[in-house]
């Protein structure tokens, strides 16, 4: 491109790339700032220790084939998470950027890339600069990416279609090499950084709009073989993250597909069309009420771009490509985000077709990029019509609103809670109805005012820019922030599990328990008239700091809007202080209660919660054993002091001061795959794709399920004992409320390390001194193909692991035991133990079993003094050998023959694709010349 070309392009661009990059610096300003980090769920328990532990695979130089430190143990390249050659994180890694910056960096990255990608696409397509920007920030900052933002493989993928999009567009208009080296490079990039769900569906939009291309280009024959060129060159180089996916999934607990339950899980509800205006109306992160679940069912889009696609349904003479490809996705979108309130959805799961595609919502992302399309072309057709096709397409898109929301007017008309929680939700005192208001007075002038008008006063500009700030606002705190002192402080019990680890040359095996006192949170009645709640508080100084307050509100029950909150020395003093909290003004999970700095002592103090009516809300309580801090739950009116006293309960509602939030409780308890981070392995968790037959172990067996409506800490460890101990289980964490008893732990055998205090809660790090080692050998076996039934045995009162070992394999072994009443003697001794080869050297007087506590797959294979040997697995997924008498060295490895032809395929291509951009390159002067 020459400078000229250059300089012509940004003069016609710059204030509409200058509204894209502002909306990107306003919405990304506290992370570009680094005061505040995205740390939250996925992001924080499964991307950040994978972001972690691909840094050590790529600082040797390996491929990340296996890992021993997530669950028993766990494939990586072949896991179909974040992918390991995303090529920003690549260059990251390079340069030693610390895990967690690297996510941040590429959450900022890649939302500005998507944003201009998507811009660039639509001008591409001749729509005018401002509703370009009007469709990128439509496609960008809408509740599909931002309520995904924590899922790192979502838009690692998602933000590059427009791109590909772009790319197919221009290949189109002339089939070239030079054209298909780009498409070949973007779609292999896709494919290897994200999640399969996402690269599958993005694939299908480009599909979609590729075939809406098709039929105006001359050059069909010339451009089915182009495509079908970069199919194949794409596969090939992305074949590293394709085909060991494709290797494990048969040994993963989707092998055999998902369940209609599953399938249907997480299915969009009609009525819940509702937040597409008004993104928190089920609640938010903390405090949620609606469908299953917040995360998965965000798809706000703000008032201003609904009426353009409505509005865009009406005009069909130009952009009449991208018109088609964006009802398409629309509509598709709708029907398949529905899931099981879909006939069709519905009917395809029944039949079979469709057995693995988890959470129907994510179709949601059609919808979106659907609406992307549509809205600018909205916005270009209604600016340069006429006042009577103007009015036409206003009543059309009128039209479309209502049949759009109707699902949502019969909910609240059959359900007349709903309906009052609405209206009081469109009160003009809460932000989404002013923005929703605002947007329909910016979209009249459109309608009503003649073009001359709309260009003089910039009409367009004036609701693209609204319609920005709308999403801004919707999106500001849809995905919380993390302090980042708080997010990069590590937990303190990393050192005491890391020097474990060193000393015994095996990772640290970590089980995170919940304790009663924690999963015995409960939730009050309703405060009313009839339950008026105390609860004493002790002030730590002079004056009364503010408090947080969790809650939960029972919308259907309310017929009052008001709870008072007082402070007073003594039940029945006269309060010192008084706040009202109206419920409408709620929006989170907690509220905070400030007495304008109330003078007090070191005393104990009284905060009373009390309502001239049924408010539904519900204070969230815990047992407490100190007799000070007992909570009263007074059921009467002006009690005396004997029913005061009798209205005592064992109970404490839960509060904290105010801002006081010195540590991440997940991360200090090293949660879920955050051991990683201490070089130890988790005995809790692992997200999808997980080995069946370790999911299987844990849920049955280690019930790391903490609903309390069954969960009990000392009941997992009283009956599953023998499971920790043989499951190699060295270390417990526990998360309970000051204060509480440990003494089970400790005369369960359990050695209490080291603790972790933050305000009432408390983290206690015990080791296991029975664990099992990592390896170990056992003189008898017995052949148990079949893992229920194995499980059940373990569930057994004698079962005994050291005397009995439970084989399984491809075909029973022809000895089981050597048959010898003499005692085994025998050492075992780890000498090497890397990711893919575990050495073991075996001195035994007769033939036994060797257990290696780690989880095994298919692709293990055993070799005992360098010769191949039959691969078993113990206690349904622990690598096993047969050993016979004396000393002998067995050795586990890692041996994937797809990933080693996918390694080849991904040189081959990378050497062909090399040699094709060179001879474009040596091509493209003498096309000039010609």
């Amino acid at each position: 491109m020459t400078a000229k070309r250059f300089k012509k392009i940004i003069a016609k661009n710059w204030v509409a790339l200058g509204i894209l990059l502002s909306t990107w610096l306003v919405f990304f300003s506290r992370t570009i700032t680094t005061k505040y980090v995205y740390f939250l769920d996925d992001l924080k328990i499964i991307f950040y220790p994978l972001e972690w532990a691909y840094a050590q695979f790529q600082s040797t130089g390996d491929l990340p084939l296996w890992s021993n430190y997530f669950g028993f143990g766990h494939p990586l390249l072949a896991w179909g998470q974040l992918g390991f050659f995303t090529p920003l994180h690549l260059l990251l890694r390079v340069i030693s950027i610390h895990p967690l910056t690297i996510l941040q960096i590429s959450i900022v990255f890649y939302f500005g890339i998507g944003s201009l990608g998507m811009y660039w696409f639509l001008r591409s397509q001749k729509i005018s600069p401002i509703a370009s920007v009007l469709g990128a920030t439509i496609f960008t900052y809408s509740g599909f990416h931002i309520g995904h933002l924590n899922h790192v493989n979502f838009y690692t993928t998602t933000m590059l279609l427009p791109w590909l999009l772009l790319l197919l567009y221009r290949l189109s208009i002339k089939p070239s090499l030079s054209s298909s080296l780009p498409v070949v490079i973007i779609a292999a990039i896709m494919t290897v950084s994200g999640q399969p769900q996402m690269v599958l569906y993005s694939f299908i939009v480009a599909a979609l709009w590729l075939a809406t291309l098709f039929f105006k280009t001359k050059s069909r024959i010339f451009l089915s073989l182009c495509i079908l060129g970069i199919g194949l060159l794409a596969f090939c180089l992305a074949s590293l993250a394709i085909l060991p996916l494709a290797e494990f999934i048969s040994a993963t607990d989707r092998a055999d597909g998902l369940s209609a339950t599953e399938l249907l899980e997480f299915s969009y509800p009609p009525h819940h069309v509702i937040t597409l205006l008004l993104p928190y109306y089920f609640g938010d992160h903390n405090y949620y009420w609606g469908a299953k679940s917040f995360q998965e069912l965000s798809a706000y889009i703000g008032i201003i771009p609904l009426l353009l696609v409505g509005v865009s349904l009406f005009f069909f003479r130009k952009y009449r490509s991208l018109k088609v490809f964006g009802l398409i996705l629309l509509f598709l979108g709708i029907v398949f985000c529905l899931g099981r309130f879909s006939p069709l959805y519905y009917w395809l799961v029944s039949i079979g077709v469709i057995k693995s595609i988890a959470i129907p919502g994510r179709f949601v992302f059609l919808f979106i990029i659907g609406s992307s399309v549509l809205a600018p072309i909205g916005l270009d057709n209604i600016v340069e019509a006429s006042t009577r096709n103007k009015i036409i397409s206003l009543v059309i898109s009128i039209v479309f609103l209502l049949v759009l929301f109707s699902p949502f007017y019969l909910y609240i008309q059959t359900n007349p809670n709903a309906l009052s929680y609405f209206l009081s939700s469109i009160a003009l005192t809460n932000f989404e109805p002013i923005l929703i208001l605002l947007g329909l007075v910016a979209f009249l002038p459109l309608v009503f005012a003649s073009r001359s008008y709309i260009k003089k006063f910039r009409f367009s500009y004036i609701l693209v820019i609204l319609s920005s700030i709308t999403l801004i606002a919707y999106g500001w705190n849809y995905t919380p922030l993390t302090a980042k002192d708080l997010a990069y402080t590590q937990s303190t019990f990393i050192p005491t599990v890391q020097d474990y680890s060193a000393n015994s040359l095996t990772p640290a095996r970590l089980y995170q328990l919940q304790h009663q006192s924690i999963s015995d949170r409960r939730r009050t009645e309703p405060i009313s008239p009839s339950l008026t709640i105390h609860q004493p508080i002790i002030s730590r100084g002079s004056t009364m700091p503010c408090l947080t307050i969790p809650f939960k509100l029972s919308r259907d029950s309310a017929t009052h809007d008001i709870v008072e909150v007082a402070l007073s020395r003594g039940i029945l003093d006269p309060p010192l202080r008084t706040t009202a909290i109206n419920l409408n003004n709620l929006t989170g999970s907690s509220f905070d209660v400030c007495f304008d700095q109330a003078t007090v002592s070191d005393e104990r103090m009284f905060l009373s919660f009390t309502s001239k009516g049924n408010s539904g809300m519900r204070l969230i309580h815990q047992p407490n054993p100190n007799q000070d801090l007992k909570a009263f739950l007074v059921r009467v009116d002006d009690p005396s002091l004997d029913q005061i006293d009798r209205s005592r309960k064992d109970i404490s509602i839960v509060y904290s001061e105010h801002g006081v939030n010195s540590f991440d409780r997940e991360n200090q308890q090293l949660a879920r795959h955050l051991n990683v981070t201490a070089d130890a392995s988790s005995a809790n968790w692992i997200g999808a794709l997980a080995i069946g037959p370790f999911r299987s172990f844990v849920s049955s067996l280690l019930d790391d399920d903490f609903d309390p409506a069954h969960y009990n800490s000392q009941d997992i460890i009283s009956d599953s004992r023998k499971i920790i101990d043989l499951a190699g289980i060295t270390h417990i964490v526990e998360t309970a409320l000051i204060d509480t008893d440990y003494e089970y732990l400790e005369s369960s055998g359990f050695k209490y390390v080291s603790e972790i205090k933050n305000n009432n809660i408390n983290l206690r790090l015990h080791m296991n001194p029975s664990a099992y080692p990592k390896a170990w050998l056992s003189k008898q076996a017995i052949f148990s193909p079949v893992a229920n039934e194995t499980i059940a045995a373990m569930r057994r009162s004698d079962f005994e692991p050291r005397d009995l070992v439970y084989i399984s394999g491809p075909t029973p072994p022809k000895k089981l035991g050597s048959g010898e009443a003499a005692p085994l003697q025998s050492t075992v001794n780890i000498t090497r133990y890397d990711p893919t080869v575990i050495d073991i050297n075996v001195t035994t007087n007769q033939l036994s079993w060797l257990v290696l506590t780690d989880s095994t797959t298919p692709q293990w294979q055993t070799y005992i003094d360098g010769k191949l040997a039959p691969q078993y697995e113990a206690f349904t997924f622990f690598k096993a050998a047969q050993v016979p008498a004396g000393d002998h060295v067995v050795s586990f490895r890692y041996e994937s023959k797809i990933t080693n032809i996918a390694v080849r395929l991904t040189n081959t291509a990378l050497l062909i694709l090399i040699v094709l951009i060179v001879l474009s390159a040596i091509r493209a002067p003498r096309m000039k010349k010609g």
